[in-house]
């Protein structure tokens, strides 16, 4: 393994440690509602999580039906993780959204993503021209000095759209310009 790939292997699991390390003792509805959302589409086979309708605040109603109130991207992004957990023993004996399949739902669909920006974060910054000092200060800065590290703890849409959004700075920014001839850029830019 070379010297930079055992750096970004350590910044990596510095942030996934720091992620990983809380497990909230008790779910806000937030992450609550999206959590009944994820078990009732992979438990059931449904959107609408009239079977849990008294265990959270954070709903809403339509034509008699109870659904969670927050977007769907994060329960159909970690539909699949949780589908095998809960086909994987010994959490196929656990309840369903026990403490520990929770846990590891959210640890792979949102503590995964905060440590992964924390190393395309330090790479990018270094290949602008950003000292590796300075790019891992401010690696920390993102960590540990903004709302993203709480939210690499959370089951919300949160740290997969700060994943999303931040990936796709970094792929345009470092595109290529000789890739598109000029003309063709801005007939797609004005279309």
């Amino acid at each position: 393994m070379t010297n930079a790939r055992i750096k970004y292997l350590y910044i990596f699991l510095l942030l996934f440690f720091l992620g990983g390390y809380f497990q909230h003792p008790v779910e806000y509805d937030n992450t609550r509602s999206r959590f009944l959302q994820l078990s009732a589409a992979v438990e059931f086979g449904q959107f609408n999580i009239d079977m849990f309708e008294d265990e959270n605040a954070d709903v809403s109603s339509f034509n008699g039906k109870t659904y969670s109130n927050k977007p769907i991207g994060s329960a159909l992004a970690a539909a699949p993780i949780y589908f095998l957990l809960r086909r994987t023993p010994p959490l196929s004996e656990a309840d369903p959204l026990s403490d520990g399949i929770r846990y590891l739902t959210r640890v792979i669909t949102s503590t995964l993503i905060f440590g992964l920006i924390g190393v395309v974060m330090f790479v990018y910054l270094a290949r602008i021209g950003i000292s590796e000092t300075q790019s891992f200060l401010c690696v920390l800065g993102y960590a540990v000095g903004t709302n993203n590290w709480l939210h690499g703890t959370l089951f919300s849409g949160h740290m997969q759209a700060t994943g999303s959004i931040f990936f796709a700075f970094v792929l345009v920014s470092l595109w290529p310009k000789n890739r598109l001839p000029e003309e063709a850029t801005l007939t797609a830019l004005a279309a």
